[in-house]
């Protein structure tokens, strides 16, 4: 939020790009009424919230109070406090049988809520689906004087881009009785090894679990 980029504003690049195609995606979805997109933020931040995402209670710590010699200093939440107060907020919710997490930089396709509709339909109680990494932009080269980065303008080029295959798990998709059985104890966000603790206690606690490549 602090000293944003006025093409991204109250964003950096990445979350400007990730909000605006998890809001597309959700309108494009066949069953957009049941689909629900909130988030929790750090108390001064509450600018960056969108109007049609529910706001779940602020964050009330992160590494800069409990860890203050750590170094670098980044104010980095922990996702133990995220999914607590998802659970806080859920009774004032509209209800919910599933929990699709992903980081903030995650641009998501038109149909993302539909694929993950039919998962479910098959019998997965939980599953990750990877992704592919592009590039921040338009050009062969980012120090040319026509290099452009993408914009929230931009997403029908980025759907139709190639990208490359990443290894890593941070798009996580879970039955509600998993996702209250998650305990993450204090690992915080922005670092390993949050992603594989997480993978191995959804593997541990569904019934029938998958993962979707993502070139599926």
């Amino acid at each position: 939020v602090k000293d944003c980029d006025a093409r991204f504003c109250p964003y950096g690049q990445d979350q400007s790009v990730a909000v605006t195609s998890m809001q597309r995606a959700r309108d494009k979805s066949k069953k957009a009424s049941s689909v629900t997109l909130a988030t929790s933020v750090l108390s001064g931040d509450g600018i960056a919230v969108p109007d049609d995402f529910v706001r779940l209670p602020d964050l009330n710590r992160s590494t800069t109070t409990e860890y203050p010699y750590l170094s670098p200093q980044k104010e980095l939440p922990f996702i133990n406090d995220v999914f607590s107060n998802l659970r806080l907020a859920s009774p004032d919710m509209k209800p919910y049988d599933y929990v699709v997490y992903t980081n903030a930089d995650i641009i998501v396709r038109e149909d993302f809520y539909d694929v993950i509709s039919v998962a479910i339909e098959q019998g997965y109680d939980a599953f990750t689906i990877n992704r592919q990494t592009i590039s921040k932009g338009v050009g062969d080269d980012e120090n040319s004087d026509t290099y452009r980065l993408y914009t929230a303008e931009d997403l029908d080029i980025i759907y139709k881009t190639s990208g490359d295959i990443h290894p890593g798990t941070d798009c996580f998709v879970m039955k509600r009785s998993i996702f209250d059985g998650l305990d993450m104890g204090n690992l915080f966000l922005g670092y390993p090894p949050f992603g594989k603790l997480m993978l191995a206690q959804i593997e541990h606690l569904a019934k029938s679990f998958t993962t979707f490549a993502s070139d599926e």
